[in-house]
């Protein structure tokens, strides 16, 4: 304590302001670079902290509905008994004989904590900001079923980011909303992720617009539909459909495209430039999108229908560093730490040589144990031999070309 105050006086002193610890020679010489880490560097590259206000997100969506459409919509439960049913609603719930009406439930949800759930879903997957930008979004108030016709019997439908292959959406969906007999509107999808000519710009796989009512069929078809194709590699694409609500009927000439367009070129597209040059006609409304990875059936399509080569993405892996060899490594697997310093064609070929010991051209080949892992190990055997024979009944590592099939050994 007394040490403590002594250095405290000393610090207190006004020709003392530091005290600097004391350093040896080779301490002095290092340069020490402090990097900033992920989060600062967000930090300072966020134009939005100076001026919030300015760089506040806008809703260009349409309005929430008003107050009276509210209460008219309480005013109906009240007439059909809604609210003088709760007591029998918990009773049967504590007896388990309450029965839900899902289709019920799923409408109410879509009018009323539905769309914010879709846009706070839609911001994660940053639909917003790769359609519109930073500073605009919407609030999806229509709901916008669509869904493909797989085959006869089965169909896919476009939920809130769900996989679709492509080979289920190879022809154009089944669209669903509710709407007026006299109003009208305008259907893009969109695919922000995969435009093989230019990677700033979206690909555009379907565009209707001065559609009347819900009738996809009676709008103008201004590009037709094109079915996924997210190259080989590339990874899961987003194609998302976007419902606009017109104010009156608009001159599509000048977005027209070709029929069919199969030109990539064409179909080249930017969602906020067509906002930016039509917001004082359209506005967003509703909002579905799924995602898609390659699959067998676009080798045909990019050969026959897009008449091009079928574009293949690969990453090229760094060969793996392999320290030099030591005539006595501690702590490692004898026959593991040999097996990485020989030729792995040599470890294949002996591996190949050991299965075809086994095998009878005019038989079939025999079963493997039912429970490998749980057959017993002669005690007497050495550690590392234990462990290889472990693998090679269960065809790991370099033993997995061992078997074939349905013949694998299960774990």
């Amino acid at each position: 304590m007394l040490a403590f105050r002594c250095a405290r006086s000393l610090l207190s002193r006004s020709n003392l302001t530091s005290v600097q610890p004391s350093r040896s020679r080779w301490q002095s010489k290092i340069k020490v670079n402090i990097y900033p880490c992920l989060e600062e560097r967000l930090e300072e590259l966020d134009v939005t902290k100076d001026d919030p206000e300015l760089y506040a997100a806008v809703d260009i969506g349409l309005p929430q509905p008003s107050r009276a459409s509210k209460l008219k919509v309480a005013r109906q439960h009240r007439k059909q008994g809604v609210l003088s049913k709760q007591d029998d609603l918990e009773k049967l719930a504590r007896s388990r004989e309450l029965h839900v009406d899902l289709e019920s439930v799923q409408a109410e949800w879509d009018t009323t904590t539905g769309p914010h759930h879709l846009r706070t879903l839609a911001e994660h997957y940053g639909i917003f900001t790769h359609l519109f930008g930073n500073a605009a979004y919407f609030i999806p108030r229509v709901v916008l079923r669509v869904a493909y016709d797989y085959d006869q019997d089965t169909i896919s439908p476009v939920c809130r980011g769900n996989i679709v292959k492509p080979r289920e959406a190879s022809s154009q969906p089944v669209i669903q909303y509710a709407s007026e007999p006299d109003d009208l509107w305008t259907l893009i999808l969109t695919n922000p992720d995969g435009n093989l000519v230019d990677c700033n710009m979206e690909c555009l796989h379907w565009f209707i617009g001065n559609i009347k009512g819900n009738d996809v069929s009676s709008g103008e078809v201004l590009c037709d539909y094109m079915q996924p194709f997210p190259p080989r590699g590339s990874g899961y694409h987003r194609y998302i459909f976007v419902l606009y609500k017109q104010e009156g009927h608009i001159d599509f000439s000048r977005f027209k495209r070709e029929q069919p367009c199969l030109s990539l070129k064409q179909r080249s597209f930017s969602t906020q430039d067509l906002y930016r040059k039509l917001q004082d006609h359209i506005t967003p409304a509703g909002l579905a999108w799924f995602q898609a990875d390659w699959d067998a059936s676009l080798t045909y399509f990019f050969h026959h229908t897009l008449q091009m080569c079928e574009p293949v993405y690969e990453y090229e892996f760094p060969k793996v560093y392999i320290a030099p060899e030591k005539h006595y490594p501690l702590k490692r697997q004898f026959n593991t730490y040999m097996d990485l310093h020989r030729d792995p064609k040599k470890i294949k070929k002996e591996i190949l040589l050991q299965r075809l010991k086994k095998l009878d051209p005019l038989e079939q080949e025999p079963p493997v144990l039912p429970f490998p892992a749980a057959q017993p190990i002669h005690k007497d055997i050495v550690s590392w031999q234990r462990r290889d024979i472990k693998r090679q009944r269960l065809g790991i590592g370099k033993y997995s070309g061992l078997y074939r099939g349905s013949n694998r050994p299960r774990v």
